[in-house]
Formats: structure tokens, sequence, C-alpha cells
């Protein structure tokens, strides 16, 4: 009785973690479309160049905090 009680515990987490894998996952999938329209609603380039524009941005302010902990 134990074992059936232990196994059908075992099954309900490993589903649960399962959905929610899941359940993240599609949400994080249409977070994602929704920042990337609304940057290029917003920028009105194409998505190539948002992209370099983001890792540019990033790359100077990378360097200004390097340069800031010398």
């Amino acid at each position: 009785m134990d074992e059936g009680i232990d196994e059908g515990i075992d099954e309900g987490i490993d589903e649960g973690i399962d959905e929610g894998i899941d359940e993240g996952i599609d949400e994080g999938i249409h977070e994602g479309i929704d920042i990337g329209r609304h940057r290029y609603r917003q920028t009105g380039k194409d998505r190539r160049r948002c992209r370099q524009t983001d890792m540019a941005q990033t790359d100077a302010e990378w360097e200004t905090h390097v340069g800031t902990q010398a």
C-alpha cells in the first residue's frame, strides 16, 4: 500500500516538474517574441541591426565598467 502511494507521489512530482518546465519554456518563447516585436517597432530597423546595436551598447558598457575597475 505504501509503495503505491510513494509511486503515485513520485509520478505526480515528475508530471508537475515536466508541466512546469513546458509552461516556462512556452512563456519564455512568447515573452521573447513580444520583446523582439516591441524593439523592432521602436527602432524601425531590421532585426539584425537591433541585435547589433544592443551588442554594441553592451560592449561599450562593459568597457566602461572594466575601465572603472582598473
